[in-house]
């Protein structure tokens, strides 16, 4: 051992060495590298300004007789072509002779001295050499000629480029050399003390604990012996350990074994699954639920719909299921975190309750209720018919003949209303909604119950469905069931306001933000503080209000128009729309991250003419409510009336339904409302009995003059190929009218 530290110690030294070495030799061959790079470039400029300084002396000797401008012409067209600055040639008292640019000479040869010092400064010019001056920022070198021009002296200026900078890199890299080859030596000496000191170290540690007993001459033994007393005692601390360890185990499946024990007594099935749905722990009880003899994965028991509510946090889950004896049963999921002692997840605790008893309870107790009210409503009815029975009683003992049928059409229509009154307000009467939201469609059911589920929470709702379907009722039955239902709520249209408008009503704005603002108005955003914001037909939206309504839904602040300073809001916001928004967002006509926060929790009203269930509750709704306002007594409507309007597709929906019904109260000419009363157009093959007599003259008419018009708009439409628009001209109709007509009658299937 001692001979390879010592091998080891002298192999660190020989390689320190060589890096030492490595980097002189490198650092010297870049020096001499690059000085010999300056000085080639500082020949070929000195070469180059040679050529040039001799070309404009010959073209000198040969041209004297000429003007002293000739010359500079010359020379300046020389020092264009050679890339020179300024030539220029001086007597031997320094009298500029002839030169090409004598302000760029004086400039940078004889800068801030007089003519005496400026002649004086000739002699300073060395011949054939290029020199420069660090005053002048290396800007220009000169280089300067005597030969053959009889006692004269040709000065070339030229840019120095370069050169300056070279040389000023030549020094630093000379400089920065020594430096980074002392740094290394100090780096690694350094280095090699930090290798062994720790022996060294060791060495005195043990002979100050050995009170100088062991020779300075044997660290690397002194050092080895610690070694191994050290490894002796680690060996007998293992074993302790260990023994230790054995303890810990037996403690820990005891109290493993009471945990089982008490898992067992629970009657709730309990079951500890990991990330991935496998099953870690499962007590007797789950198994007896489920009635497996074991529960290896939840994929056993729960579907896959089931286990993804679970993996995306759900907290509770009631499942149906059947036990091994084919009775179904009711149980009730709590999931909670699995966590270690670290507090990191692991998994799911999951809690199974059979609640089938409960829930048969809350049923049986659900029907009890029902069948108070029906006991109830039937007493009700009894009563309200038997006044109507004596009266008839009477009218047949005192008053016989025309007066019986009066008195007998009068029983009819009070036993309609409350046959109809069982007939769809007992569907809706647990509803503790709005009374203008009046159903008997499953649809609309699942409307509500979506509308009540999303209520107590402040989750973005968007609202779609074809015009007049009820969305803003939806949206106010959801205000009215929110914990903000005693705030303010507050609807807007989108598409009935330009969109400078729509900002300012929106947002607000501040005094002076435009022509007209004389005051500051706090906008709709903030007067809906606290409660809802109904944005109706958010699809008209421009898209420069997009990104400020995506910023105020997310962050809850708005800036009012010409404002500078952000205002905190406290809003929910409810949207609708009649269009297509994600269609509208592939396309580009809609921000498709104001579509995504928009739509967390939709909801679609299905059109009219798919649920046609709602139109005869929906039509005694609008018959009483407007008979009230227009102070007539519409008691009832003919049966082949109300099934005309269950034939019609109703394209204007529910507001459609409502304005045809408000139009028949008020031309209607006795208390019934008869299909002649109604302004809707019939399809062709209608088979409809328009009332119960057998129909009259008026409503025989309606059916021919629908058939004639059909047949006349088929008849158009085959002499124009189809063609719509030219069909609608010939016919004097507009196309929108000329597209419901085909609709209606059926010839759009033909």
């Amino acid at each position: 051992m001692k001979r390879k530290w010592l091998k080891y110690e002298r192999e660190t030294r020989l390689t320190g060495f060589l890096l030492v070495m490595i980097l002189s030799v490198v650092n010297l061959a870049s020096i001499l590298m690059f000085n010999h790079s300056v000085r080639q470039y500082r020949r070929q400029m000195e070469g180059h300004l040679a050529a040039s300084a001799r070309l404009a002396a010959e073209n000198y000797r040969e041209n004297t007789g000429l003007p002293a401008d000739s010359i500079e012409a010359k020379w300046s067209a020389l020092a264009s072509i050679s890339g020179i600055s300024a030539i220029g040639l001086a007597d031997s008292n320094g009298r500029w002779v002839a030169a090409s640019n004598r302000y760029l000479l004086e400039a940078y040869l004889f800068p801030a001295v007089t003519d005496t010092e400026q002649a004086a400064s000739w002699g300073k010019l060395t011949p054939g050499r290029m020199a420069y001056d660090p005053s002048q920022d290396y800007g220009f070198v000169n280089y300067s000629l005597r030969e053959g021009l009889a006692g004269n002296v040709l000065v070339l200026l030229a840019p120095a480029g370069s050169l300056p900078s070279l040389e000023s890199g030549a020094r630093m890299q000379n400089i920065w050399s020594a430096v980074i080859f002392l740094a290394v030596l100090i780096g690694l000496f350094l280095y090699l003390r930090l290798i062994f000191n720790p022996f060294r170290s060791m060495a005195r540690l043990a002979r100050d604990n050995s009170g100088g007993e062991i020779p300075c001459g044997s660290d690397v033994e002194l050092v080895m012996d610690s070694y191994q007393s050290m490894i002796t005692e680690l060996r007998q601390k293992g074993r302790d350990l260990n023994e230790l360890y054995a303890k810990e185990r037996v403690r820990a499946d005891d109290l493993e074994q009471f945990s089982r024990q008490i898992l067992d007594s629970v009657d709730k099935g309990i079951i500890s699954i990991d990330t991935a749905g496998k099953v870690l722990a499962c007590n007797p009880a789950a198994r007896d639920i489920f009635g497996l003899a074991a529960i290896e994965s939840c994929a056993e028991i729960f579907s896959r719909e089931e286990l993804e509510a679970v993996g995306r946090g759900a907290r509770l889950m009631t499942k149906e299921l059947e036990n091994p004896s084919g009775r179904a049963r009711t149980i009730q999921v709590e999931i909670s975190d699995l966590k270690n002692s670290g507090g990191q997840r692991m998994g799911n605790n999951l809690v199974v309750s059979d609640i089938t008893d409960i829930k048969r309870m809350e049923e049986l107790e659900d029907i009890s209720e029902k069948s108070a009210l029906l006991e109830n409503a039937s007493r009700s009815l009894l009563a309200r018919v038997k006044p109507g029975l004596q009266e008839i009683k009477q009218s047949l003992e005192n008053f016989p003949g025309e007066t019986v049928g009066l008195q007998l059409e009068k029983l009819e229509r009070l036993i309609a209303e409350y046959g109809q009154y069982f007939s769809y307000r007992d569907q809706i009467s647990d509803q503790p909604g709005s009374p203008d939201i009046v159903f008997a469609s499953p649809a609309m059911q699942e409307v509500l119950n979506l509308a009540g589920k999303v209520a107590p929470a402040d989750s973005t709702v968007l609202i779609t469905g074809d015009s007049g379907t009820g969305k803003e009722l939806i949206a106010r039955e959801i205000h009215r069931l929110s914990p903000r239902a005693e705030k303010p709520f507050v609807t807007i249209n989108c598409a009935a306001l330009p969109e400078n408008l729509l900002e300012s009503e929106l947002f607000g704005h501040v005094k002076g933000a435009f022509t007209g603002a004389g005051r500051d108005k706090p906008g709709l955003f903030r007067v809906a503080e606290g409660g809802s914001f109904f944005l109706d037909e958010i699809g008209e939206l421009p898209l420069g209000l997009q990104a400020k309504i995506l910023r105020a839904i997310q962050e809850k602040d708005i800036t009012p128009v010409g404002g500078i300073k952000s205002l905190k809001i406290d809003i929910r916001l409810i949207a609708a729309s009649n269009q297509n928004l994600e269609k509208m967002a592939a396309q580009g006509k809609f921000r498709q991250d104001l579509f995504y926060r928009l739509n967390v929790f939709p909801i679609n009203l299905a059109p009219l003419s798919q649920r046609p269930e709602d139109i005869e509750p929906l039509v005694y709704h609008f018959m009483k409510k407007h008979s009230l306002k227009n102070k007539k007594k519409i008691e009832s409507i003919e049966a082949g009336a109300l099934a005309a309007m269950k034939k019609h597709c109703w394209p204007g929906n529910i507001r459609e339904l409502e304005n045809a019904i408000e139009r028949a109260t008020l031309v209607a000419r006795s208390r019934k409302i008869k299909l002649e009363d109604l302004n809707i157009v019939l399809p062709a093959d209608d088979e409809i009995e328009v009332s119960d007599g057998g129909g009259g003259l008026m409503a025989v008419s309606a059916k021919a003059a629908a058939k004639a018009e059909a047949e006349l708009i088929e008849k158009i439409l085959a002499q124009t190929g189809g063609n719509k628009s030219q069909a609608a001209r010939r016919l004097q109709i507009s196309y929108r009218v000329m597209l419901k007509k085909i609709k209606d009658y059926g010839l759009d299937k033909a």
